[in-house]
């Protein structure tokens, strides 16, 4: 598995900490003071790498972890 960057690891220990937690572009955004479009790509990607699960609310894209996430880090 490629590295993941330093936004996508604090978000991934943010997640191993508060499994239940939602986040947003938006959100990841403004917590790394980076452009929509970084934001968008860090996540989407984390969600291919199946660490993040995407789901649509109304128009926007959330993400929340998957159930395993620990274990998938470990593989």
């Amino acid at each position: 598995m490629a590295t993941l960057n330093h936004r996508q690891r604090a978000l991934i220990s943010h997640a191993l900490r508060h499994p239940h937690q939602v986040y947003t572009i938006e959100g990841h955004r403004n917590s790394h003071q980076v452009s929509y479009q970084t934001a968008r790509t860090d996540l989407l990607d984390l969600a291919d790498r199946s660490l993040l699960q995407r789901r649509l609310v109304g128009k926007h894209l959330e993400f929340v972890s998957v159930a395993d996430l620990e274990r998938r880090l470990q593989t």
